[in-house]
């Protein structure tokens, strides 16, 4: 059973591994353990605040401090959405034309910058909520919103793909996704954590991979550790 470690950004992306990830490797050999949330900021009494990004040397080092355990596989659950402006090759990064070229160039610099081959980064487009976006049909059954799917779907082909519905400050998914299911009801808002991870895990990873290519390709990687 090969070991994996996780640093995530905060709680939706913790329980998206916790209830859906873990489950869907074990069977292929693969464990990975409770995720780390990266540790934002020290409270008074000591204890570290989790969740959330601020820092390149916060995401930095908290990849250090999981990769001191020398018998497992260390990789990273992290929105390309809001990453620091200090981030390794961000500025180089920006000059490219397409994003999943900029995302893949980060990645690439993440891992040369940590220099470690038990080291796999991953960086999600842009934001964990662009799965819900592949999963449109269990979207609209879990939230029981009339039309939702739909709006979802049309939302995904206009971008070009789920992973594509871009990183504007009022366009990015997880805003996109909250104000479409505020327009279409009344009752029911969208809890990041609540709904997001359980969306995914009734559509099935399989479902998700299929539109997500970034998403497809590091998951293939966890699954061939087993």
């Amino acid at each position: 059973m090969t070991r994996v470690l996780t640093l995530v950004e905060g709680q939706t992306e913790e329980a998206f591994v916790n209830h859906v990830l873990r489950p869907h490797l074990n069977p292929r050999g693969v464990y990975i353990e409770r995720p780390s949330l990266l540790r934002t900021k020290e409270l008074p009494e000591g204890k570290p605040y989790k969740g959330g990004v601020t820092t390149y040397q916060q995401i930095f080092r908290d990849a250090c401090r999981l990769l001191a355990d020398s018998n497992a596989q260390v990789t990273t659950l992290i929105g390309y959405y809001g990453l620091p402006a200090d981030f390794r090759g961000l500025i180089e990064a920006k000059t490219l034309p397409h994003v999943i070229d900029r995302v893949t160039a980060l990645e690439t610099a993440f891992s040369k910058d940590m220099n470690h081959p038990r080291f796999h980064p991953f960086l999600a487009l842009h934001e964990f909520e662009a799965w819900i976006f592949a999963a449109p049909t269990a979207a609209e059954e879990h939230l029981a919103i009339k039309g939702l799917g739909d709006e979802l779907t049309k939302t995904a082909t206009n971008a070009g793909g789920p992973e594509l519905v871009n990183d504007g400050s009022t366009t990015h998914p997880s805003i996109r996704l909250a104000m479409t299911v505020q327009q279409l009801s009344r009752q029911r808002r969208y809890g990041k954590v609540a709904d997001g991870p359980e969306i995914i895990s009734k559509a099935g990873l399989n479902v998700i991979r299929a539109t997500c290519p970034h998403f497809c390709h590091w998951l293939e990687w966890l699954e061939s550790l087993g």
